[in-house]
């Protein structure tokens, strides 16, 4: 049974945008509250689990990468793509929260010009230096991550990649029975689910992709508590649903609009809309509802212009550039 022969997967992005809408409103509410103290919002409506949409962007991202590599035989080709992808959006929207941050926002969201140069890393915390935005920390996450599948492409294991999938898992059992279990281990389980789950749609996996994916799940009982273990479980039935086509109904406008600005809009909405939760506040405003959907509408706005007016052309651009072609490769 052919499970998806489709190219795009609408509801992927339709995921994306969910993904995005929570974790922005979980900044707006319970990190708000818990970096600055104001519990106007909070006292009506919160969102702790929030954050968790990050987890659900990992899988995504473990699923497309899989997905975007099928023909890419050229590892500097890989980094290459995936440099164009997140790079200028980055600088675009970085560059944008420091100049706004510098001149309206709160003396502790602030970081001094060396600091702001050595963001352009876009990994400043190996250099003990603050993030402009605290939510860049996921963009270190992913990129470890694309250095591995580097690796995959430029040792030809890329077709291997059940057993590499086996060796993590062995690893992680290894390293929880010896050490303390670090979330980061976590967040490498979730990229193997992604790249388990596109196996799975894409119609030639194994009873190895439910394995994997299943004792992924298990890893997360050696944690302290459950929350993994639910997290995990409430990912693995979205995606089991999306794979056998049974979220055709988040194919809606809306979703599709947010999945599309999804990663300008994580950029960009976290300090910028803070500085503005707290000048309304200052300003007298009490309604928690424009205290969500102020800096909400006005992130969406600042997301879409870098999306469609630098993001979209700048990569469009650089996708016609093909660097790699001098670097070759022997095999």
């Amino acid at each position: 049974m052919t499970i998806n022969p489709r190219k795009r997967i609408d509801e992927l992005d339709s995921l994306r945008g969910i993904a995005a809408l929570v974790v922005v409103l979980y900044h707006y509410t319970f990190r708000f509250e818990e970096k600055f103290g104001f519990t106007q919002i909070t006292d009506h409506f919160n969102l702790p689990y929030g954050h968790y949409g990050v987890e659900l962007f990992f899988v995504i991202s473990g699923f497309v990468i899989f997905m975007s590599i099928e023909k890419i035989n050229n590892p500097f080709k890989f980094l290459y793509k995936r440099f164009i992808r997140l790079y200028p959006t980055f600088w675009i929207g970085m560059i944008f929260s420091y100049i706004f941050i510098t001149f309206f926002g709160p003396e502790n969201l602030k970081v001094t010009p060396t600091e702001f140069l050595i963001n352009f890393t876009m990994i400043p915390s190996f250099f003990n230096v603050s993030s402009v935005d605290g939510v860049y920390w996921t963009l270190k996450v992913e990129m470890f991550f694309y250095f591995i599948i580097f690796f995959d492409i430029l040792f030809s294991v890329k077709k291997k990649y059940q057993i590499v999938g086996y060796l993590y898992i062995f690893l992680g059992i290894l390293s929880f029975t010896l050490l303390r279990p670090t979330n980061y281990f976590f967040y490498g389980s979730l990229f193997l689910i992604g790249i388990n789950f596109y196996k799975i749609w894409k119609d030639n996996a194994s009873i190895h992709n439910h394995i994997q994916i299943l004792l992924c799940l298990a890893l997360t009982l050696f944690y302290s508590n459950f929350e993994f273990f639910y997290v995990t479980l409430t990912l693995l039935a979205i995606f089991y649903l999306l794979v056998y086509n049974k979220l055709f109904f988040l194919k809606i406008r809306p979703l599709l609009f947010l999945g599309n600005i999804s990663y300008s809009l994580y950029l960009v909405h976290q300090n910028f809309g803070h500085t503005i939760q707290i000048e309304l506040i200052h300003a007298g405003l009490e309604n928690y509802i424009l205290l969500l959907t102020i800096p909400l509408i006005l992130s969406i706005i600042i997301a879409s212009m870098i999306t469609y007016f630098l993001e979209k052309p700048i990569i469009s651009y650089l996708n016609t550039k093909h660097p790699w072609r001098f670097i070759s490769i022997k095999k």
